[in-house]
């Protein structure tokens, strides 16, 4: 990238980097261990962008929300953390948020930061139907 005088880093967080977990790790919560590894991970976006924006590297931070994988299924987790409070989003919100963030030059404005991707799919109309209606 610094060869090349341009290049894009995104990484993605969790708000679990920012947040108290509503209970321990196993029941609707996350460990120590994984929340400071997120908060860590979020100041490379901050030093990168220190460091490399004027050379034409642009960093940013996802922090996509509950999104459910499969492996949340499988295990029975998903309906722990939905029992918890917590509302998933579909993979395609945080995706279609990272491909505008390596592609678009209108991602400068978010250069540095730490975007939620629920927030800018929805502003920027990435995915057609988010968010879904919310019922009367």
């Amino acid at each position: 990238m610094l060869e090349r005088g341009e290049g894009r880093i995104v990484n993605m967080l969790s708000e679990a980097a920012f947040t108290t977990p509503p209970a321990p790790a196993g029941s609707g919560g996350w460990g120590v261990a994984y929340a400071a590894a997120k908060a860590a991970f979020h100041r490379v976006t901050d030093m990168a962008h220190v460091e490399f924006f004027a050379r034409g590297i642009w960093s940013f931070s996802i922090a996509p929300g509950l999104t459910i994988t499969e492996s949340m299924r499988a295990s029975g987790m998903d309906k722990v953390l939905t029992d918890a409070g917590h509302a998933p989003a579909p993979p395609e919100i945080a995706g279609e948020v990272a491909g505008w963030l390596a592609s678009s030059p209108d991602a400068v404005r978010y250069a540095g930061q730490m975007v939620s991707s629920r927030s800018l799919c929805k502003e920027l109309s990435l995915v057609a139907g988010w968010p879904p209606p919310t019922a009367p």
